[in-house]
């Protein structure tokens, strides 16, 4: 049986035939059998503007485009996130945010041109505003955790990219990685004591 969505009356619903619809907007008499309660549905999607999200998005902007791994607390576990922006096809110009499910990516929330956020997952806004506060952690985590470069996602193969969690075309565009770990650990990989 078909299921038939509905925005009649302000919120979104289901009907489960053409004729339940037609009754719900006053285009057919009721021929006096029950009609079903109306089921609230969740939309797939929140369309918003720039001001109505939870994401200061000056902030996010500036999160370059890349691989993060987020975990809010010791508890929770690690959120994987890929933040693109792509430059063809129907995302052009946006600012996407997927989350990552093993090999496979999911669209969370989306950034277009115009201002308009659409969002498919709200709990996404507390993991961008953990990417906002320290996204150079987030990748570190990222790197160590999965074994891939944290800006392009490629496998790292040698024993330096695996030491400081990126590969060493993208290294070039990301030289903080370098520079950080060499801090955090008091020593370059060069110089191993």
């Amino acid at each position: 049986m078909a299921v038939i969505g509905c925005t009649n009356k302000g919120s979104y619903h289901t009907h489960l035939s053409i004729a339940e619809s037609r009754v719900c907007h006053g285009l057919m008499p009721n021929s006096g059998r029950p009609i079903p309660p109306v089921v609230p549905q969740p939309p797939a999607r929140i369309h918003m503007n720039m001001n109505e999200t939870g994401v200061f998005i000056p902030l996010l902007e500036k999160v370059p485009s890349g691989y993060f791994a987020w975990q809010p607390d010791a508890d929770t576990p690690l959120t994987f996130i890929r933040i693109s922006r792509p430059n063809r096809g129907n995302f052009r110009g946006c600012l996407k945010v997927q989350s990552q499910h093993g090999p496979n990516l999911r669209l969370d929330w989306l950034l277009k041109p115009n201002g308009v956020v659409t969002v498919w997952r709200r709990e996404i806004d507390n993991v961008l505003n953990g990417l906002i506060v320290d996204y150079r952690h987030a990748a570190k985590v990222y790197a160590l955790e999965k074994g891939c470069c944290c800006r392009c996602n490629t496998d790292l193969t040698d024993e330096r990219s695996r030491h400081y969690g990126i590969g060493p075309e993208c290294e070039k565009h990301w030289e903080w990685m370098i520079v950080e770990r060499d801090e955090e650990l008091g020593y370059s990989f060069d110089r191993r004591p």
